[in-house]
């Protein structure tokens, strides 16, 4: 059985700086990663160096730690292998506690493991202490520490010294972490941002900030318009009243009414009792319209005349009601197409799109963001199902994951993953790809309509999503363009 090591990344003392003022830096041969190297490298086999950050977030971290665990690699012989964690919120033990349990709990369960608690912040320091406290009772995991040389007044080698963990005083601490723990599920899960997402998300915090402005999220299905009308609520002044939705394609015309606005008891035949809606109830939050475009346009015009005022009636009744909420309107479609067929009400689109966010399809992506968002779905999901993590990809497999077209957008990588964590063991090769991808991929490539539609999305894409400068290169209109982009 392989020997691991598991440690924080020591982003200040593992590293020199060459003098004060530079940005350049050295590794510091007498940091707590190669001084244990050098004293006890024989006892472990592979080094699981983690590091708080997202990949790519911080770039003189994310060199800091490559240069690191390349060093090491070079210099001692070992498998280093390099893990983001994704700590968005470095004092929350609760947040740092659910990352390593992960880790050490799941994709190294049955492994022989020592763990450096050293190095990394005291928050990560107490979320090891807390895990030690979990799994005292596991023969196959050791808990070290270890001082710096410059304490050990003898001069010897500052030896590796054994947590033993009693349970039964560490209750208060045990107690501390499952209150973070509560505290963190509260959170709004934070969202993984590609480049392209990175302006949206940026006006998602700008409205959140303005919580009166409706916001209109236009994308296919699958592109996470959902989640972003969530992370709008939970990021604004309104977060801690209620996010009601209601799909406008599910209800006939005469119940969707109801559920919108509400009733007066006598309104019609079975209204028995007074009724409210779904703007009442959700008085100081925020009430999200999916599928706006199947609204019928005779609540369409309502629903104008309401934003107009800031008030609407019950049916059946002739008081005013103030309407204190924030629309997040959602549709797959294009309302300006729609409007223009005179399908859509334009008064209303203009209502709804003081502000407007377009989330991009996964096709348009550039293949860096496409791999990053399979490495994201890869990471989460095998935490998820509790199963061990897939380390490699095999370049044929990888080489049709990005040029497929993914219709169903990232639920349908999502999807995918899921697929490989149930059947892979080991590695994804290409005849792990499920077979429904391998026919549709071959059905897609026959059709004129798919070709168009790529090449279309590629000069968007080259155009930095400028519709009417890709328009005006096609030689096709702006309506056009939208059509394939959407």
């Amino acid at each position: 059985m392989s020997k691991i090591l598991v440690s924080w990344v020591a982003t200040g003392h593992d590293f020199l700086r060459k003098n004060r003022d530079s940005s350049d830096f050295s590794i510091n041969e007498n940091g707590p990663h190669y001084s244990l190297y050098r004293d006890f490298g024989k006892d472990f086999d592979i080094h699981y160096l983690l590091s708080q950050y997202n990949e790519n977030e911080n770039l003189e971290a994310e060199l800091k730690c490559k240069r690191l665990a390349g060093k090491l690699r070079n210099d001692f012989k070992k498998q280093v292998i390099v893990r983001y964690m994704s700590i968005d919120d470095i004092l929350s033990i609760g947040t740092i506690k659910n990352k390593i349990d992960s880790l050490v709990k799941v994709l190294l369960k049955d492994m022989d493991v020592q763990v450096f608690v050293s190095s990394g912040t005291p928050s990560m320091q107490t979320a090891w202490y807390l895990m030690g406290c979990e799994l005292f009772q596991r023969d196959t995991i050791q808990f070290f520490r270890r001082r710096e040389a410059r304490f050990i007044k003898d001069g010897r080698t500052p030896p590796k010294e054994y947590i033993k963990f009693d349970v039964s005083s560490y209750a208060g601490v045990t107690n501390a972490r499952d209150n973070y723990g509560a505290r963190d599920n509260n959170k709004i899960q934070k969202p993984f941002v590609t480049a392209s997402l990175t302006d949206i998300y940026t006006k998602a915090i700008q409205l959140a900030g303005n919580d009166k402005t409706t916001v209109l999220i236009q994308g296919a299905s699958g592109t996470g318009k959902v989640f972003l009308s969530n992370y709008i609520h939970r990021e604004s002044n309104r977060k801690n009243k209620s996010i009601l939705k209601i799909n406008c394609g599910a209800f006939r015309e005469e119940v969707l009414e109801t559920k919108l606005f509400g009733y007066a008891k006598g309104a019609f035949s079975n209204a028995t009792q007074l009724t409210t809606g779904l703007f009442e109830r959700a008085k100081g939050g925020t009430v999200v319209m999916e599928d706006i475009e199947k609204l019928p346009l005779r609540l369409q015009i309502r629903l104008t005349s309401v934003l107009g005022k800031k008030a609407f009636q019950r049916i059946g009744s002739n008081r005013d009601i103030d309407m204190d909420v924030r629309i997040i309107a959602i549709t797959t479609e294009d309302l300006y197409v729609l409007r223009d067929q005179g399908v859509f009400h334009k008064e209303l689109h203009y209502r709804l799109a003081i502000a407007e966010l377009q989330l991009p399809s996964f096709y348009t992506m550039s293949k860096k963001e496409r791999k990053q968002w399979v490495g994201y779905f890869m990471e989460t999901t095998y935490t998820k199902l509790e199963v061990d993590y897939i380390e490699h990809i095999s370049k044929e497999a990888w080489d049709f994951i990005l040029q497929y077209p993914f219709l169903g957008n990232l639920k349908e990588v999502s999807n995918m993953v899921e697929v490989f964590y149930t059947f892979c063991k080991g590695k994804i090769t290409l005849k792990d790809i499920p077979k429904q991808m391998i026919r549709d991929n071959k059905a897609s490539v026959l059709r004129l309509d798919a070709v168009i539609k790529k090449h279309v999305q590629q000069v968007t894409e080259r155009c930095g999503g400028n519709k009417n400068r890709a328009a005006s290169l096609l030689g096709i209109d702006r309506a056009t363009v939208r059509k394939y982009v959407k």
